[in-house]
C-alpha cells in the first residue's frame, strides 16, 4: 500500500493512519501532515471508522505533535503595561498590540469595551456600526475616539506608520488606555504553531522547510551564525 505514496516517510505513515481512520487520503494535500491529522481526529470522533471514540476536534487531543493551540474566548484584556508590547505612536498616544491574531470588525458588533482612566473609574461602551471605521484595505478603527485598530493585513502602511495584523488597544500615558473588548459570541483569538520541546532535539543543526511557492516542491535548509545571519541552502524536494 505504501508504494503508492511519495518516497516520504512521514508522509506515507500520516497517510496510513488517515486510511485506517477512514479519511480519503487523495483529498489531502502531501505537505500538510497537520491537515492530515486534523481530519484523522475529526473522522475518529464522528465514528469513520477510526477507534479512538470520543475524540471530536483537534483541540480534543492530548497529544499534539505539532503544538498547535486555539484558545477561544470572547474576551481580550490588557493591563496597561505597554512593557514587552509592540507599540505604534500616534497623535495623542499610541497603540498597543494585544492579540497577533485578528477578527473581522462584523463580529464585534454587539460585543463592548472598556476603557479605564487614571483616576480609576472606567467606561463601558458598545460597538455598534456606528462605531466602526474603514481606513483603508485591512485597517478598521472601533470606537468614539478610534479606541480600537483591527489589522486584517500582515502590513497596513498609513503614511509612513506601519501596523502589523493584529489587535490594537489605545492607549494615552497617563490620562487613559482601553482595558477590554468583549465580544458577544466566542471567536477564535489565537493560534500558536510550534513544536512542543519534547519533539525537539537538545540540539539542532539547521531546520529543513519547505518552499512557500505554490506546488513547489523543492526544500531548504535554514541555519544561523553567531551574528544573527540567516542562509538557505536548496537540499532537494520530494
Amino acid at each position: 500500500m505504501s508504494n503508492n505514496y511519495p518516497d516520504n516517510l512521514k508522509t506515507t505513515i500520516y497517510k496510513q493512519m488517515a486510511e485506517k481512520a477512514g479519511v480519503d487520503v487523495n483529498n489531502l494535500p502531501d505537505n500538510l501532515e497537520t491537515t492530515m491529522l486534523r481530519a484523522i481526529a475529526d473522522n475518529m470522533g464522528s465514528g469513520g471508522g477510526g477507534s479512538g471514540g470520543g475524540v471530536s476536534s483537534w483541540n480534543d487531543l492530548t497529544d499534539k505533535p505539532f503544538g498547535e493551540v486555539v484558545e477561544t474566548t470572547n474576551s481580550i484584556t490588557w493591563d496597561g503595561n505597554p512593557e514587552g508590547k509592540e507599540i505604534v505612536s500616534v497623535d495623542g498616544g499610541a497603540y498597543v498590540k494585544v492579540s497577533d491574531a485578528t477578527i473581522t470588525t462584523a463580529a464585534m458588533i454587539g460585543g463592548s469595551y472598556t476603557t479605564a482612566f487614571v483616576s480609576n473609574e472606567s467606561l463601558v461602551e458598545a460597538i455598534d456600526e456606528s462605531v466602526i471605521h474603514t481606513v483603508a484595505d485591512g485597517f478598521s478603527i472601533v470606537g468614539q475616539r478610534s479606541d480600537i485598530a483591527v489589522v486584517d493585513k500582515d502590513e497596513v502602511n498609513l503614511d509612513g506608520i506601519i501596523f502589523t495584523r493584529g489587535i490594537y488597544f489605545f492607549f494615552a500615558d497617563g490620562f487613559f488606555y482601553v482595558s477590554n473588548l468583549t465580544l458577544s459570541s466566542d471567536i477564535d483569538v489565537l493560534s500558536i504553531k510550534k513544536i512542543d520541546e519534547k519533539y525537539l532535539p537538545e540540539s539542532v543543526d539547521g531546520v529543513v522547510i519547505r518552499s512557500s511557492t505554490a506546488y513547489s516542491t523543492k526544500k531548504f535548509k535554514l541555519t544561523v551564525n553567531d551574528s544573527g545571519n540567516i542562509s538557505a541552502v536548496e537540499i532537494g524536494g520530494k
